[in-house]
């Protein structure tokens, strides 16, 4: 899917095929090859960037190549296949920025510039700020579902204190996926944000200083990744000796019932016997063999219960 826009100050889309010259804002989204090999030649943008950005194992990178600038990044997306926003993935966007046009390409549709547009005004100095304010958005993004996964957290461990299911060590389970993801694609945008303060994007002032605080923000969102990759760590390390412990107890207690019950079943064994045996002339014998029984297991049970086998 191709849409064309116009920068001048505020973005104008361009609906109309006749004025697609005057766009200088292209937006790809999963394009077939044609539309790849159309824009490549029209534009004379380097085919290599336009494939690179569709390639979801690419990592964050920036090259600066005959006045084209491409900035690939890795924008945070829920996954539509496990439904919830209980898991998130990374997917990569490139940034193509020539003298007279930009191309945001990626194999998915992020709605950056509707973001961009709709949160951070609708007035733009350069086709150079609204890149930026496109990292701003990445960045705030990655922030919004980082707070998502801590909810999620909190709820997945207090659901864990009430019962120790699988389920609930699954979901844990793709939280720290999601956070995997997310720790290692805001590394790879850390980098590329720290590279364009050389000058490649950043020509005044202002604009460094604007970088600056992206990168600040940047660096708030890799620290909370990591820190709730390291909670999710702790708690199904926590939660996985808490099962194995629970298991250990149920086993000692079986173990402790078998040496209860194992008393009772050995006199009545030996009594079964066609043998002479003590007290079988008795009147009382079946009594007394009950009762030798009965005091065998209370003591069997007072000694194990002494020892904290219950």
């Amino acid at each position: 899917m191709l849409r064309y826009y116009r920068l001048n100050g505020h973005v104008k889309e361009i609906k109309n095929s006749a004025e697609y010259k005057d766009a200088n804002l292209i937006k790809m989204v999963d394009p077939q090859y044609e539309d790849i090999y159309k824009i490549s030649k029209k534009e004379r943008i380097i085919h290599e960037y336009l494939k690179d950005s569709l390639d979801k194992n690419e990592i964050p990178r920036l090259e600066n190549y005959k006045n084209q600038l491409f900035l690939l990044i890795r924008v945070p997306t829920e996954d539509d296949n496990k439904p919830g926003n209980l898991t998130f993935k990374t997917t990569p966007m490139g940034i193509i920025l020539t003298p007279e046009k930009l191309i945001l390409i990626a194999s998915e549709d992020m709605n950056i510039i509707d973001v961009v547009i709709n949160n951070y005004g609708k007035k733009f100095e350069s086709i150079r700020s609204f890149v930026m304010m496109v990292l701003l958005a990445t960045t705030k993004r990655y922030l919004k579902y980082l707070k998502t996964l801590n909810i999620n957290i909190i709820r997945a461990e207090a659901r864990l204190r009430k019962t120790q299911s699988n389920q609930e060590l699954i979901n844990l389970m793709e939280i720290e996926k999601s956070l995997v993801y997310f720790t290692t694609s805001l590394k790879g945008n850390q980098m590329v944000m720290e590279r364009l303060l050389s000058g490649k994007l950043s020509e005044n002032d202002e604009e460094k200083e604007f970088i600056r605080d992206v990168i600040i923000e940047n660096n708030q969102a890799l620290e909370m990744s990591q820190l709730y990759n390291n909670i999710v760590d702790s708690l199904t390390s926590a939660f996985s000796s808490i099962i194995s412990n629970n298991l250990n107890i149920v086993m000692k207690a079986l173990a402790a019932l078998t040496i209860i019950l194992n008393f009772p079943m050995l006199v009545s064994s030996v009594y079964g016997m066609n043998v002479p045996l003590p007290f079988q002339n008795q009147k009382y014998a079946f009594i007394i063999v009950i009762a030798i029984s009965i005091v065998l297991t209370m003591l069997s049970t007072w000694y194990l219960i002494k020892r904290k086998w219950f």
